[in-house]
This record gives C-alpha cells, sequence and structure tokens, in this order.
C-alpha cells in the first residue's frame, strides 16, 4: 500500500508559513524603526518598504498603531488561500 499525500494541504500549510513568516519579519522591522525613530512606529509596511529595514519587497500590505506598533485591521497576506485570524493575530 502505497501513501499519497494531500498536496493541496501540503501547499496551504507552506503559503501559511510564508505569510507568518513575512508578518514576523516586518513586525520585528516595525520595532527597528520605531528605535531609530524616537519610540514612534511606523503606521504601514509601505514605510518600511521605502527604508531599508526589510531584506526583501513584502508580499502583503500591513498596517500599524502608531504607539504600539500592533497589527491594526486586517493585514492582506499577498499569498493566495490565506486568510488573518484576528483573534489569534496570525495568518491561516
Amino acid at each position: 500500500m502505497v501513501a499519497l499525500a494531500n498536496v493541496g494541504n501540503f501547499v496551504h500549510i507552506s503559503r501559511v508559513n510564508a505569510a507568518n513568516t513575512e508578518l514576523e519579519s516586518v513586525q520585528k522591522a516595525n520595532q527597528a524603526y520605531a528605535i531609530e525613530n524616537k519610540n514612534i512606529f511606523a503606521t504601514s509596511s509601505a514605510e518600511l518598504d521605502n527604508k531599508d529595514y526589510l531584506s526583501k519587497p513584502l508580499k502583503g500590505t500591513y498596517e500599524f498603531d502608531s504607539l504600539t506598533g500592533f497589527i491594526t485591521g486586517t493585514p492582506i497576506s499577498g499569498y493566495d488561500g490565506v486568510t488573518w485570524n484576528a483573534s489569534l493575530s496570525r495568518f491561516d
């Protein structure tokens, strides 16, 4: 008997992991931004993209609270089939 993996599930899990990795990177970039800007956080990922805080262009779009640096609203992941889980502040 040969077991075949569910390729669709594997692809989805890979996209979710990529989206959450990007999310962590953009949050850390926003912390670095705040350190260099007298504790004022960026309000969007576009502000970080225009500087040298990220190692590569983002696939997603993110908005932040300028006082706390936390994600606000609903981020767009840029990865097909990935949705935002607001209660856990991550992509699923």
